[in-house]
């Protein structure tokens, strides 16, 4: 008796039970509001920190420059092993030195790469890529006619461009394009330390 009682309700469509179509629907429209959340929840985490390497650097420039200081929460794959960070500061531009030993003084045989930002920058690169939030920046590949230029990319946020040129482990265009990509994206998306 119960289980016709049961048939008969399902067959009647009762609004007291929903049909198969619409548990279904309610099934769906749960799991895309767990995504919208857990998208949510990633984008309210507050951001990483700059990757270790600029900790020595990062107290001088937030004390000597007016510019957003914009850095990654790490760097891609280098060719050095080992990297140390000097800066060098003004009220419209800084400029972040890596090399290979402490002591370089600025010295081609330890250049690891540059992270600069410069208040009314133009760009300057040929190959325009996105960038995330919206961002248009610029890539140049990695040359050699007779000394070798490192791969770089440039972006601008409210004004400031923002430049990075590192040597990295990647050997062909497409992986270094993708590695400075995430780098700026890392950077931006940080927003100023």
């Amino acid at each position: 008796m119960r289980h016709a009682y049961a048939r008969w309700r399902a067959a009647r469509q009762d609004p007291e039970r929903p049909t198969m179509r619409t548990m279904e629907l309610l099934d769906s429209c749960a799991r895309a509001a767990f995504v919208v959340l857990l998208a949510a929840a990633a984008s309210a985490q507050p951001p990483s920190k700059p990757a270790a390497v600029f900790a020595n650097v990062l107290p001088e420039l937030k004390q000597k420059t007016q510019l957003p200081v914009l850095l990654p929460g790490r760097l891609p794959s280098l060719l050095a092993k080992t990297v140390f960070a000097t800066a060098e500061t003004g009220a419209g531009a800084y400029t972040i030195r890596l090399e290979s030993e402490p002591d370089c003084k600025g010295s081609e045989v330890c250049y690891v790469g540059t992270l600069t930002a410069v208040k009314g920058g133009a760009f300057s690169f040929p190959e325009t890529v996105q960038i995330s939030q919206g961002l248009q920046g610029r890539f140049r590949p990695a040359s050699c006619a007779g000394t070798c230029t490192p791969p770089a990319i440039e972006w601008k946020v409210n004004g400031v461009l923002y430049t990075a040129q590192l040597t990295l482990k990647a050997r062909n265009d497409r992986d270094q394009r993708s590695a400075l990509i995430q780098l700026a994206d890392s950077a931006s998306l940080a927003g100023p330390r």
